[in-house]
């Protein structure tokens, strides 16, 4: 199964032997979890400004926050609510999804698109904004190792909002 890995702590999305500058969430909006997601085989799909025989596309891919520096426009669907991977588009961050920084995505879109019939392992980890952990005040550590329980409705997975799909 292929992999791509992104590290917030770097933001770097690597894998088929190369690397990509990515960033997930924002300032008020957190990144995507540290897991690993799984994109179901055919899971990636254009816009419609430039589709790509053999891929489907979709009019909702073509707005700005889907679409690179060359106005191409994608999006890689990686098995949770509505998460993906796609051109970050000069916008000021994603809603948890992995949002390609540089101007130009189509030497990735095109690896995904080669390997597009089989599933995709999407590995997530690291901190964003954070080089160094220092270690939390004793009380802090006590209150992380014996949180209060969690929600119900939180345990059911990640949420996302998105007002433009």
């Amino acid at each position: 199964m292929p992999k791509l890995v992104f590290d917030k702590s770097t933001g770097k999305l690597t894998g088929f032997g190369k690397s990509w500058n990515a960033k997930s969430g924002t300032s008020k909006i957190k990144a995507l979890a540290n897991k690993t997601y799984t994109a179901p085989a055919n899971a990636l799909m254009t816009g419609t400004k430039k589709t790509v025989a053999g891929v489907p596309s979709h009019k909702k891919y073509d707005k700005d926050s889907y679409t690179d520096d060359n106005d191409f426009a994608w999006f890689l669907w990686i098995g949770e609510g509505n998460l993906g991977i796609h051109p970050e588009g000069g916008a000021a961050g994603t809603l948890g999804c992995i949002g390609i920084t540089d101007g130009d995505t189509r030497d990735l879109f095109d690896k995904i698109k080669a390997v597009r019939s089989q599933k995709i392992e999407v590995e997530v980890k690291g901190d964003p904004g954070r080089k160094d952990v220092k270690a939390l005040p004793e009380s802090t550590q006590t209150m992380m190792a014996n949180p209060a329980p969690t929600p119900l409705g939180w345990k059911q997975g990640i949420i996302c909002f998105f007002n433009d799909l």
